[in-house]
């Protein structure tokens, strides 16, 4: 939206310009440090993700009753470990930046670890803390999934994303809250108080902004089915 477009009491209240020459340091160094991070980790994981792609195929020309051969159980857990070591360097990462971009990382990933993991017994991550032991007990692909979103959340922060990231984020659970809730019927239009004319039913707004922010949420977040 233009400027222009906005009443003048709150056009006053815009930011100017790009910031100031500490802000645009700090994001200089930022995106500096996600591009370090990609170039270092993204080969890696293109690679054993095309290992556990031929590992996958080799099994299905075996047939759906035979088992893996003992080389292909030493390369599945080759895969596993080496897709631990790179998560676990990226958590480290992410770990030294501002503590809200390292939330809009770790809680994501948290999320989605305890949702795969929801009938282990033993469970320490919940959905907003990771416990990096629950790592372990995930399937190669899945920890492929984990390593691919996070550098797709280090490309956001590179391209200069992180604030979009960090709204989106710190919205997500009243948003998660609302769609959870039992489906019903919402009116898109009430009356006035006056009940002489029609205007937009505010939950009605409520429930669209949580099934976009719910939309979004899905295109940056692992998933079961990604």
């Amino acid at each position: 939206m233009e400027a222009t477009h906005i009443v003048q009491p709150l056009r006053k209240l815009l930011p100017k310009g790009n910031g100031d020459k500490s802000e645009q340091k700090a994001l200089k160094e930022l995106s500096e440090r996600m591009e370090a991070l990609m170039n270092t980790m993204n080969p890696c994981v293109e690679s054993l993700r095309e290992k556990l792609e031929e590992l996958h195929a080799e099994r299905l020309a075996m047939g759906y009753f035979a088992g893996p051969t003992p080389a292909q159980e030493h390369e599945a857990l080759r895969i596993h470990c080496h897709f631990l070591e790179i998560i676990g360097t990226m958590l480290n990462s992410f770990g030294h930046e501002n503590k809200s971009l390292n939330h809009a990382v770790v809680q994501p990933a948290a999320r989605f670890v305890s949702n795969m993991l929801a009938d282990s017994d033993d469970l320490g991550s919940t959905h907003k803390d990771l416990h990096f032991p629950d790592l372990r007990k995930l399937p190669e692909g899945e920890l492929a999934k984990l390593a691919e979103f996070m550098l797709r959340r280090a490309q956001q922060f590179f391209m200069g994303h992180s604030q979009d990231m960090l709204h989106i984020d710190h919205k997500q659970k009243a948003h998660r809250a609302i769609l959870d809730e039992e489906e019903k019927e919402v009116t898109q239009f009430i009356f006035t108080e006056d009940q002489q004319h029609l205007t937009i039913n505010p939950e009605w707004l409520t429930h669209l902004e949580a099934s976009v922010n719910s939309f979004l949420m899905d295109m940056i977040e692992p998933t079961r089915h990604a």
